[in-house]
């Protein structure tokens, strides 16, 4: 994000949640929850931005209620999951949890209340951390190494003299593992 002359690094956050968002829809999911990151932050306004837009692409309405509230902590993924449960509000047929730490917390709270990933929802979510990959979890792939490499080579840049403001967009990858089933046809 380039504001006046400062050099940036960041992912393409975008373009890493409509791959989701088509994901989700190309395996036939229609109700599709997000949990949206806090208000106010680059990152959780691109990605919810990008739901909404790729839901709309598609055709697929985005109620109010399909956006929850988040704050990119696992004890904020759980708040959103737990309130519709003790509601016995039915679940959607898919979340999508805008980092990878509330998608834990939502996926700790649904298994002790005995749900089932992705029997009876899938669960997505935005990082590919370690506890996401140890559980199976389908996410988005941040280069998370070579954003602080770049970040460190443009400070060393800054350091060196050069005054040429640069921005740079990394892409981020889709990882499809199990906690994301195909929705059968009727």
């Amino acid at each position: 994000l380039r504001k006046g002359g400062f050099s940036s690094v960041s992912i393409d956050n975008r373009g890493g949640a409509s791959a989701m968002v088509r994901h989700l829809l190309d395996r036939g999911h229609r109700d599709i929850a997000f949990v949206a990151g806090p208000i106010g932050t680059y990152d959780a306004e691109e990605r919810l931005a990008a739901f909404r837009r790729t839901m709309k692409e598609r055709g697929v309405p985005v109620p109010a209620t399909s956006i929850w509230k988040g704050d990119f902590t696992e004890a904020g993924g759980a708040r959103a999951i737990e309130q519709r449960l003790l509601r016995g509000q039915p679940l959607p047929d898919a979340i999508f949890a805008a980092n990878d730490a509330m998608a834990i917390g939502i996926y700790r709270v649904l298994r002790e209340a005995g749900r089932h990933i992705p029997g009876d929802v899938a669960l997505v979510g935005f990082d590919d951390t370690d506890v996401a990959r140890l559980i199976g979890m389908t996410t988005v792939q941040v280069p998370m190494r070579l954003l602080g490499r770049q970040a460190a080579r443009q400070a060393l840049s800054l350091v060196e003299g050069s005054s040429a403001a640069r921005h740079e967009v990394l892409s981020t990858r889709l990882v499809v593992r199990e906690s994301c089933r195909r929705v059968p046809t009727q």
